[in-house]
């Protein structure tokens, strides 16, 4: 209100013409700015952007966070560098950017953000209280940004404001969320970049922010949220199944600490659904991936088209339901899998950050169908969305190497089809570049380099050129050298490698690589557990290589 009478008055004084009426108004207004408690208004439109962006943090009204970013804009403007005020309304401000930034993928938002914050620490003295929350907020901003385009800077120094936030208090109301916040950009570096101790500590933070939160503190849910998700990734990189469990029993806590109506509760929904699904692909439970599919489309139902996170749960719930048409053959999941992936696709701008993962999921859909149908517009399609993934990538973006890989993938299907050499071309060029974006020590590196030994193995066998299969050795062998025993893939691994050896034991016949082949085929078999759904074929495969 006070911005409004101050700008009215300065339309006014800038008439050329000044009439008695004129006068007057000016004049009344000014009576009232001076009967105004100038600070109490400013702080009170700061207030009113607070509950805006709130209202929008529940109900996801892009209106509401536009009003929340006009009134903290005019705060911050109204505010001298020098007033006790001017961080918390910069920060403010930040945050509302921020949550356009999460909702609209327009990258100034983001920056903005992040300047804001950048100012409102550098007003206030360490000895502040309020310093830590500055931070922290800086921390979130930086961390958003890193995810968006994979600058290791960013995410270095989330961490680092996060840490100083930890340090600066001892027993803060906040400091669990500090702590939570922290292991949260930890587990991200770990899955950027592969050092296990980022996990480490990641889980142990999070552990000292679950130890340090009542089980009725609004925010104990995502602190157990979060510690299942460090717990689920450090199982699949080591295979430990008491990890699983215990990220599960975490979640379930999250899912059961939260009312039916609190907005969080179909993000946690969403979370049990992913690791119920992980615990399937690995014991192969059928009721786990019924049960993935019933939470994870219970947050699809009861969340509407307009809120920022309907794509994500559409996202996983289309995982769900190709998962299940994998087990059980069952057309309409995959038709499921592909229709909630489209609209995941559909509902979200080219612009957003995770448009292209979104593109890339609804492409293994397509691929999936044509495998199972047969029909070659469904693969067009899905190299069409893979390739419009890959676009929308910058190289240093994280992601990158998977949207490339699964565009290979589907361009060396399409080689098997059609026998275009082009296409695999375009695969082993797309698999080589998916390994060279990509540091030896992070955790899919083994994948890419299956892959692009896989698509090398392709060429030889068409073309009959021996340094394809060289090459397919030498990446199947560092995929087998990259992957822990325990590793979910590492049998895999194991099978591409005892194949390729296979392979040139055939054309060149020595007998060390018949050998080799047998071996790394039985370390497989040995690394599965019973009753795994791809043991009977492994085994037949360790049988038939026996024979020869």
């Amino acid at each position: 209100m006070v911005s409004h009478l101050i700008y009215i008055v300065a339309a006014l004084e800038m008439i050329s013409v000044a009439d008695e009426a004129q006068e007057l108004i000016i004049g009344i207004i000014r009576v009232k700015l001076a009967e105004i408690d100038y600070d109490d208004l400013v702080d009170e439109m700061h207030r009113l952007g607070q509950s805006q962006l709130d209202h929008f943090n529940q109900h996801g009204e892009l209106s509401d966070l536009e009003k929340s970013i006009s009134n903290a804009a005019t705060a911050v403007q109204l505010t001298d560098d020098g007033h006790s005020n001017k961080p918390k309304y910069l920060t403010s401000l930040g945050l509302s950017q921020q949550a356009r930034f999460e909702r609209l993928g327009y990258l100034p938002d983001l920056d903005n953000a992040i300047s804001n914050a950048v100012m409102a620490v550098g007003l206030i003295d360490d000895e502040h209280p309020d310093k830590p929350d500055h931070l922290s907020n800086l921390g979130s901003a930086q961390h958003n940004r890193f995810t968006r385009f994979g600058d290791l800077s960013d995410l270095d120094n989330a961490i680092s404001n996060y840490s100083i936030a930890v340090e600066l208090v001892d027993e803060h109301k906040n400091k669990a969320a500090y702590l939570s916040n922290l292991g949260s950009a930890q587990k991200t570096r770990f899955t950027h970049v592969g050092d296990l101790s980022n996990l480490e500590n990641a889980i142990l933070n999070h552990v000292m922010a679950v130890e340090l939160t009542d089980d009725g503190h609004e925010n104990k849910p995502m602190y157990l949220s979060n510690l299942g998700l460090s717990h689920q990734a450090r199982f699949q990189r080591h295979g430990n199944l008491s990890d699983l469990e215990t990220a599960i029993l975490n979640i379930e806590m999250a899912v059961q600490l939260t009312d039916d109506g609190h907005p969080h509760k179909l993000t946690y929904l969403s979370n049990l659904g992913l690791s119920q699904q992980v615990r399937f692909e690995r014991l192969g439970n059928l009721a786990d991936l019924e049960m993935a599919i019933h939470n994870t489309a219970m947050a699809v139902q009861f969340t509407d088209d307009e809120h920022p996170d309907k794509p994500s749960y559409l996202s996983n719930l289309g995982l769900a339901y190709l998962n299940r048409f994998r087990r059980l053959a069952d057309l309409s999941d995959l038709n499921y899998a592909i229709s909630n992936h489209a609209m995941a696709v559909q509902l979200t701008d080219d612009h957003h950050p995770k448009k292209a993962e979104y593109l890339s999921s609804l492409a293994r859909g397509q691929r999936t169908c044509f495998q199972r149908l047969g029909n070659l517009s469904d693969l067009e399609s899905a190299i069409l969305n893979s390739i419009k993934a890959v676009e929308l990538m910058d190289d240093r973006h994280p992601r990158k190497p998977g949207y490339l890989s699964t565009l290979g993938s589907s361009q060396q299907i399409r080689f098997n089809h059609l026998g275009n050499l082009a296409d695999i071309e375009d695969a082993i060029s797309n698999h080589a570049m998916a390994v060279r974006l990509m540091d030896d020590g992070h955790p899919s590196k083994p994948d890419h380099l299956s892959n692009l030994g896989t698509t090398q193995l392709m060429r030889f066998q068409r073309l009959g050129n021996l340094a394809d299969l060289e090459d397919a050795i030498v990446n199947h062998a560092k995929a087998v050298e990259f992957t822990d025993d325990g590793h979910l893939h590492k049998p895999a691994c194991l099978l591409n490698l005892g194949s390729s050896q296979q392979a040139r034991f055939e054309r060149l016949g020595h007998l060390s690589d018949l050998e080799n082949a047998i071996l790394n085929i039985e370390q497989a078999v040995k690394l599965m557990d019973e009753g795994h759904p791809d043991q009977p074929m492994y085994l037949s495969f360790l049988g038939g290589i026996q024979q020869t």
